[in-house]
């Protein structure tokens, strides 16, 4: 699925962006950190578990914890590098002249895969408050 979201915004961004690695990379981050919301909702839901706090205030957790997705997206964008031509070979060959890249069912999958874990995390985290 990281996969096909990558080659998705990938060839999107590829006629419009000069840096379409880092910014499918980014999308793909993106997606991992709703996936991971997602999984501790639904643990905070059932284990009434959360994660500490790493200072009272707001702020400062957002800052402390800037530098650790600097660092995941540093590895994303190394993994997704050197696997990048063998990716876009890979959805090339499904979606080269056969189907459209496109069409109304990708576009859907793409959302879906966006929406529906962030609704899924937000819903569960609402529900153990």
């Amino acid at each position: 699925m990281y996969n096909f979201v990558y080659y998705f915004i990938y060839s999107f961004a590829k006629k419009k962006n000069p840096a379409p690695e880092s910014y499918s990379a980014g999308a793909v981050l993106l997606m991992i950190i709703f996936h991971l919301a997602m999984i501790f909702g639904v643990i905070k839901f059932y284990l009434s578990w959360s994660l500490p706090n790493l200072h009272e205030d707001y702020l400062p957790n957002k800052l402390l914890l800037l530098p650790f997705f600097f660092v995941v997206y540093w590895m994303i964008s190394n993994y997704y590098e050197k696997r990048s031509e063998k990716i876009c070979a890979r959805y090339d060959e499904i979606y080269g002249k056969k189907r459209k890249l496109y069409s109304p069912k990708n576009i859907l999958i793409l959302i879906a895969s966006y929406i529906i874990p962030l609704l899924i995390g937000i819903k569960f985290v609402n529900m153990a408050v």
